[in-house]
């Protein structure tokens, strides 16, 4: 059986957006970068890493990161992508 290599599954065209919590169980952190860092025909691409985050954290809106959703939302709805780059960091450690 052939290893999985994430390289040979390219996304394009559009920006790329990964949510991983490093708790989750299903999907590991590591894992989920290997995916990001094999996306190399992507030229705009942002990984967030919830701190002790599972893999359910962003359906239920009572949790910690739904604070986060209309920064995320507008930046979308403004088709603005480094923007959402640049509130990150600044979002992302309330939560650690």
């Amino acid at each position: 059986m052939k290893k999985w290599n994430p390289s040979e599954y390219q996304i394009q065209e559009i920006p790329l957006i990964y949510i991983n919590g490093d708790a989750d169980p299903a999907t590991s952190i590591h894992s989920a970068k290997l995916h990001y860092e094999g996306q190399k025909k992507s030229a705009d691409k942002i990984f967030f890493t919830i701190p002790n985050g599972g893999h359910t954290e962003s359906s239920n809106p009572d949790e910690r990161i739904s604070s986060c959703f209309p920064v995320f939302f507008e930046s979308f709805e403004s088709n603005s992508f480094a923007n959402l780059k640049k509130n990150r960091e600044t979002r992302m450690q309330k939560y650690q």
